[in-house]
């Protein structure tokens, strides 16, 4: 006998408002918001994640060339006091000297600002030193350790921004170092380079609690990991609500065959 679509949609309707399939579709829909929400908490995280990896494959391609670089390290300046760099690189071309800043989102600031301010895409903003400064106390520490006949530039690289404003030309991100570091004509040989490294590699200073206070500006990721905190909240909370969603259909199926 044929069903009219009356009873058809009568049907339906009782069907969808029945405990053991609403429950389980407002479970599945929370979840699934829950998980877009995840993916937007972590993108800061993945964005930092992705910048380091493509900064250390630049690195590893510049040594494959030919280059010399020491890592994280703390130099004397000559007011007695200390600058930090990441990455020291020495080159056919001369030296450069590469701070990375992991800060998300978009970055604004100028060469005379004595701090910079980064944006991110959840809203957070965040203020930190003029890294700028710092590269320029690194290029005088170099050339007081090295001397003034060897060509030194400095290059600022976003991990996990984006330039924004006024900032110097030498603020990059990652994909733009390569031609940043390949300017210059070719004018170190092989002795040369290696005294270079071994001149700075024998005084920098080699003190974990003075490496502690450059964390915050250039080791950190800022932000990132309180974003992927959150993130992994959402996550596991949109797991849970997924299995419970699953273990009521499962119930009400067991029960359907008693």
């Amino acid at each position: 006998m044929a069903i009219s679509s009356e009873s058809r949609h009568t049907t339906m309707s009782e069907l969808i408002s029945a405990p053991h399939v609403l429950l389980p579709l407002l479970l599945t829909g929370a979840a699934l918001l829950l998980l877009i929400l995840a993916v937007w908490l972590s993108w800061p995280w993945l964005t930092a994640h992705f910048g380091e990896a493509g900064m250390r494959r630049q690195l590893q391609a510049f040594e494959r060339e030919g280059a010399l670089i020491l890592h994280d390290i703390i130099l004397p300046t000559h007011d007695g006091k200390t600058v930090y760099i990441n990455h020291l690189l020495i080159t056919r071309t001369g030296i450069i000297i590469v701070n990375t800043i992991s800060h998300l989102g978009r970055i604004y600031g100028s060469r005379r600002d004595a701090t910079w301010v980064s944006e991110s895409l959840q809203g957070g903003v965040t203020r930190f030193p003029n890294p700028a400064r710092y590269t320029a106390m690194a290029i005088k520490a170099v050339r007081r350790a090295l001397g003034s006949n060897i060509r030194i530039s400095d290059a600022i690289v976003c991990t996990a921004a984006k330039p924004q404003g006024q900032l110097p030309a030498n603020v990059l991100q990652v994909k733009q170092l390569r031609d940043h570091i390949h300017q210059g004509e070719q004018t170190l040989s092989d002795k040369k380079m290696h005294w270079a490294q071994s001149t700075l590699a024998g005084i920098a200073i080699k003190d974990r609690a003075c490496y502690r206070m450059y964390e915050d500006i250039f080791v950190h990721k800022h932000g990132a990991n309180n974003y992927l905190r959150a993130a992994k909240l959402a996550m596991a909370a949109s797991v849970i609500l997924i299995v419970a969603a699953v273990a009521i259909v499962g119930l009400h199926l067991a029960s359907r065959r008693q």
